[in-house]
């Protein structure tokens, strides 16, 4: 006979779709109803990207921002579903601000799923953020630490951050954005030969994503390359076409549709990503996922993927002739190209909805229900 089991709520400030693979598997597989709640609906420039789909799975929906009264819905939540399962995006958005009185005063069974905090700036910044987050992370701890049952910060990065702020590790696992996507690593059949074609797709901002590093280090690049930029967004995306327009190996190609990503980057043969910082950067995961290798950094969080499978390289943030000297490698030895092709299908499932959603709903029974062993994280090896 099956245990029964209580209702889950996921609560995040704007509907998933960097996770929602992982999500929408819980949803879809558990026993009980499984609830989004959204405190707000997407930004403009995401929706124009295609990422308000609507597929949620068999999750119910529960828009915050179109009740008339949200904090009356947020309040009958807690007062009819008493044993209910909450997990929460964060621990110092703006849903988990509105939640928090009624988390704590329920006694509530509680899972985070976190990023590591933004430590981005220059050497004064960074040591005075650093103070901040040690004295505040360890408050948070303080205040949620009996009601949290599991604590998921995202990458074994985000891991170190949180127990170097006192965090139990017994309660610690290592999560990741887990995009919903298809495998289509085996359909690739490009072969490198002659031209090396990298690609960029994201922001066009300096100060956390590298376009500058990436742009400096195209500067020491020789051989037979091209690079296309693909995004169009973000604070310096003037300067960024300005500089493709003048640079005869680079072009930018303009936007894509996200759903469209993955499938088109089976045209390249190395996906870059010279991330400054990032929480989980996804470019990785859908790299992967198309059978294309990686060239990141180490400040992508999400580049202990490439470093598990092998699918690319990972060199240091704001680095650019150490991300010169790796595309230089790949344009010297076009086979490494072909052969991280191989390393990423063969690595590919670790990171899949199906491994990555039973992942999180054995860390549910583990932690709620005190079932199973203790679930090890899939695509760390010696997690």
């Amino acid at each position: 006979m099956e245990k029964k089991r209580d209702n889950i709520y996921f609560w995040f400030d704007s509907p998933p779709k960097v996770g929602k693979g992982a999500f929408n598997y819980v949803a879809n597989n558990w026993s009980e109803e499984v609830f989004f709640v959204f405190n707000n609906d997407f930004r403009e420039e995401r929706k124009a990207s295609n990422w308000n789909d609507g597929d949620f799975g068999k999750a119910k929906i529960i828009a915050l921002y179109e009740e008339s009264d949200p904090n009356h819905t947020i309040e009958n939540i807690f007062l009819k579903d008493k044993s209910s399962i909450h997990i929460v995006n964060g621990l110092a958005t703006n849903i988990m601000n509105r939640i928090e009185k009624f988390l704590l005063n329920n006694d509530s069974r509680l899972i985070v799923f976190t990023e590591r905090p933004d430590q981005m700036g220059g050497i004064v910044e960074r040591y005075m953020r650093e103070i901040f987050f040690h004295i505040k992370y360890r408050q948070l701890n303080h205040k949620f630490n009996k009601i949290i049952k599991a604590f998921l910060p995202l990458g074994g990065l985000g891991k170190k951050v949180f127990m170097k702020y006192g965090w139990s590790e017994k309660k610690i696992f290592p999560f990741m954005y887990n995009p919903q996507m298809t495998n289509i690593s085996a359909l690739n059949n490009r072969t490198t030969k002659d031209e090396v074609r990298f690609l960029y797709v994201g922001r066009f901002y300096f100060k956390t994503k590298g376009v500058d590093t990436l742009m400096k280090a195209t500067s020491y690049l020789k051989g037979n390359w091209h690079l296309d930029l693909v995004g169009g967004y973000g604070k310096n995306a003037e300067e960024v076409k300005a500089w493709a327009q003048a640079t005869p190996t680079v072009d930018y190609i303009g936007r894509w549709n996200s759903l469209e990503v993955t499938k088109n980057m089976q045209d390249y043969d190395v996906i870059v990503v010279p991330t400054k910082y990032d929480g989980w950067n996804l470019l990785i995961n859908e790299g992967l996922h198309a059978g294309v290798g990686v060239i990141t950094t180490d400040e992508a969080v999400s580049h202990e993927v490439i470093e598990e499978s092998g699918a690319g390289m990972v060199v240091r943030a704001n680095k650019p002739k150490e991300l010169a000297e790796a595309m230089q490698r790949v344009i010297d030895n076009p086979e490494m190209a072909n052969k991280w092709r191989s390393l990423s299908r063969n690595f590919v499932e670790n990171i899949s909805t199906p491994t990555v959603g039973k992942y999180l709903i054995d860390i549910i029974l583990f932690a709620i229900y005190n079932e199973g062993i203790r679930p090890k994280c899939p695509w760390i090896k010696n997690e």
